[in-house]
């Protein structure tokens, strides 16, 4: 399967890279750092790992990188602490770069398979709870991370794409 990856250069991607690639997966990862790049794509066979160089949350570069997939891993993302010191610009890579990803899905004539990763940051301070949370659980998103999540959730169910 040909199969786009956003957030290879996180911890996740990476892992996720190199099970696609075990797996035989074709893999295009969308990076901004040319030199991260080039050591994804020794994590496959010759061929297998190519590079489309940008950024989530720019259009044009989401969208040659969508061309052609039959499915996208979108995992990229900024975290906290950083999402929490600079929330402007942790929705405009979390929610705006999935407002790309979608986007660029849907305009494909075929459009790819979504697979979008969400956080257990959803359900808030659960402490108290008892385990496990489950997906019917009510969500009480409290800091900038886990309320990009909670919107690029709805943007995700809305989009009319197929998706997990």
């Amino acid at each position: 399967m040909r199969v786009l990856l956003t957030g290879a250069t996180g911890n996740l991607g990476d892992q996720a890279l190199r099970e696609l690639a075990r797996q035989g997966h074709t893999v295009r990862c969308l990076v901004r750092d040319p030199h991260a790049g080039r050591r994804l794509t020794r994590l496959g066979k010759r061929g297998q790992v190519s590079i489309a160089l940008g950024d989530v949350r720019d259009a044009e570069a989401v969208r040659a990188a969508v061309a052609g997939q039959e499915a996208i891993i979108h995992l990229a993302a900024m975290l906290p602490p950083l999402a929490d010191t600079q929330p402007e610009l942790a929705r405009a890579i979390n929610v705006g770069g999935t407002e790309q990803v979608i986007a660029a899905a849907q305009a494909q004539a075929t459009p790819p398979k979504l697979v979008y990763t969400s956080s257990i940051a959803l359900f808030g301070n659960t402490q108290a709870l008892p385990p496990p949370r489950r997906v019917s659980d009510p969500i009480h998103p409290i800091d900038p991370y886990s309320k990009h999540k909670a919107e690029c959730e709805t943007l995700v169910r809305a989009s009319g794409l197929t998706w997990t």
